[in-house]
């Protein structure tokens, strides 16, 4: 079973934006970083699920593109906040 959480990539990528999001002074923004991390979280739980023993070994292929996508735009949106915040 896949698991995004454990793949060290993935946990280097969600610290650092989680770091970020704590040196963020502005409230909106600062809000906006951890919508955007809690919505990561979801997307890899989801991407998660699917490939789990849970699913009977059925996965939805164009389900899991929609969540690889969405997971994509949501990383390319929390890298602009890395970016800007350095």
């Amino acid at each position: 079973m896949l698991k995004l959480h454990s793949i060290a990539r993935f946990a280097e990528d969600l610290e650092r934006y989680k770091s970020t999001a704590e040196k963020i002074s502005q409230p909106a923004a600062k809000s906006q970083m951890n919508n955007l991390i809690v919505q990561f979280e979801r997307y890899a739980s989801l991407i998660n699920e699917s490939h789990s023993s849970y699913a009977n070994g059925f996965i939805k292929p164009k389900q899991q593109k929609e969540y690889i996508t969405e997971m994509a735009s949501l990383r390319l949106r929390l890298e602009k906040f890395v970016r800007d915040a350095g």
